[in-house]
């Protein structure tokens, strides 16, 4: 059976909140003191963008842990989202980021049909994001490899607006990849 045993935030205000929203007796401003305290099998890491990696990286250290669902960015360079996911499997942790848009509906028929040959060879793919590389256009990048097409080069082309991404560090930037099988987006 699965239950939310502890809730974590280092603000008094939205601990105290959380807690009683979701009925959990368990709460701690300092995620450290969560997992050796209650050692989760699984946690869920909603934190701010710069403190991703290290928290997921206790989380994956942690004794007995079994699977993370994490927020976009893994971290803040690909040298150390890499490294994460490397240390991932190594320990055998199941490590997912929260692309909730692959689950839905519509894109999982959209990804039978394509999978099925309903459309023959994909050859380019074209798509279109606002506010951000790390947050938004990720999002368009995990769908496009949901539909078969695994990105093995990026190039920036155009279009660097960080002011425009509403997400201090996070550009909106044309990006052409070229995918596995030849495909280009």
């Amino acid at each position: 059976r699965t239950m939310l045993m502890a809730v974590c935030d280092p603000g008094p205000a939205k601990l105290d909140k959380c807690a009683k929203r979701w009925k959990v007796g368990a709460a701690y401003s300092d995620y450290r003191e969560l997992l050796r305290s209650e050692a989760p099998e699984i946690v869920s890491i909603a934190a701010p963008d710069e403190a991703h990696a290290e928290i997921l990286r206790a989380a994956i250290e942690s004794p007995g842990m079994r699977g993370v669902l994490a927020e976009k960015p893994l971290a803040l360079s690909a040298q150390e989202a890499s490294e994460l996911v490397r240390l991932a499997r190594a320990r055998g942790v199941t490590l997912a980021v929260n692309y909730t848009r692959r689950f839905a509906p519509g894109f999982q028929r959209l990804a039978t049909f394509i999978r099925a040959g309903g459309i023959g060879e994909i050859r380019a793919l074209r798509g279109a994001y606002v506010r951000g590389l790390r947050h938004n256009a990720s999002h368009w990048i995990d769908l496009a490899r949901m539909l078969g097409c695994e990105p093995i080069s990026a190039r920036a082309k155009k279009g660097y607006d960080e002011v425009g991404s509403g997400l201090a560090g996070d550009p909106t930037v044309d990006v052409e990849l070229q995918f596995a099988g030849g495909a280009r987006g």
